[in-house]
């Protein structure tokens, strides 16, 4: 069996190793050492509870990661610390397959693909992305999402390697594309919960959501994607996925802002990761970088950050 390793034991990332278990030798990297342990000691994740680690999952502190052991690598740790922990663990992610399984963009706008290439010499670089929440894919449910990779033959043969009788992985080569839907759907996703708090209107969502998806292809068209992106798993899917459930941390964060709650306060008591907040700032620094509108993203802006009345995302028809 190949080896394939989890770096980040979040709700997702343990998903990925359950998924992953029947096929690889896989081993889940928690940055750590108390959370290492308890693991080993429950065989639980206290993000995911419900979901039984298998013994046949090693378990293991990243930094102990040994450079060149693993065929594959995923990476699940989360936007914010994502510099900081590349720089640390550069040495040990070099000349291998690592694909990016964290969803925004680094502060100035840039591309999470980019920002690994330039620092993981000799490295190939993946980008993972669908409709997929970490508790159906650790049931075994029917899942599927799109693996990119620069050259298609790349993802092609990834994607092959990768996908299994429960994931179902499509091969695309539109990193700039997927990278974005990736980014701007956790934005959109707070837009959705704001406005369904607030008027509970079906019809409000849905055209919200519209609009939003066309904020996503322009944005993504100008920075050179493919439109057809936009409309795949990565896009479209995605995006139905994570701004129509309130099991959606991002939805459901925007929900609590229509209550009146303030996003800082939210933040330091969420309990969990909510990427589209640390995201939306690098949305708009992206958007101005290409001279795009994106009024959504800006309202859901000036909401989290400004404080204003979070009915300003009423505004954007």
């Amino acid at each position: 069996m190949k080896k394939l390793g989890v770096l980040g034991a979040g709700a997702f990332g343990t998903a990925l190793a359950l998924a992953y278990s029947s096929k690889f030798n896989v081993c889940l990297f928690s940055w750590f050492e108390d959370h290492v342990t308890r693991m080993r000691k429950t065989r639980s994740n206290e993000f995911l509870s419900d979901a039984y680690i298998p013994d046949e999952i090693n378990i293991e502190v990243a930094l102990n990661l040994e450079g060149g052991a693993f065929d594959y690598l995923l990476w699940v740790f989360p936007l914010k610390p994502t510099i900081s922990l590349l720089e640390q663990m550069t040495d040990k992610l070099c000349s291998t397959t690592v694909i990016i399984c964290s969803k925004g963009l680094m502060p100035d706008g840039a591309l999470l693909a980019s920002t690994f290439e330039e620092r993981l010499h000799g490295s190939k670089i993946g980008y993972l992305a669908g409709p997929n929440f970490a508790y159906d894919i650790a049931k075994g449910n029917i899942s599927a999402s799109d693996i990119v990779f620069a050259d298609y033959d790349d993802a092609v043969a990834v994607g092959h390697e990768l996908s299994t009788e429960r994931l179902k992985l499509s091969p695309h080569s539109d990193l700039v594309g997927a990278q974005i839907c990736g980014a701007m759907k956790n934005v959109i996703a707070i837009a959705c919960g704001i406005a369904m708090g607030l008027s509970s209107s079906s019809n409000t969502h849905a055209a919200i959501l519209t609009l939003a998806l066309r904020e996503m292809r322009n944005l993504g068209i100008a920075a050179g994607a493919s439109e057809s992106t936009f409309y795949g798993l990565c896009g479209v899917g995605d995006l139905i996925l994570t701004a129509f459930n309130e099991a959606s941390r991002n939805f459901s964060f925007g929900m609590r802002i229509s209550a009146g709650e303030q996003a800082d306060e939210i933040i330091k008591n969420f309990g969990a990761v909510c990427e589209g907040y640390d995201t939306t700032e690098n949305v708009i620094a992206l958007a101005r970088r290409y001279s795009v509108s994106i009024p959504i993203c800006e309202a859901v802006h000036k909401i989290l950050f400004e404080r204003q009345d979070p009915h300003r995302i009423l505004d954007v028809f």
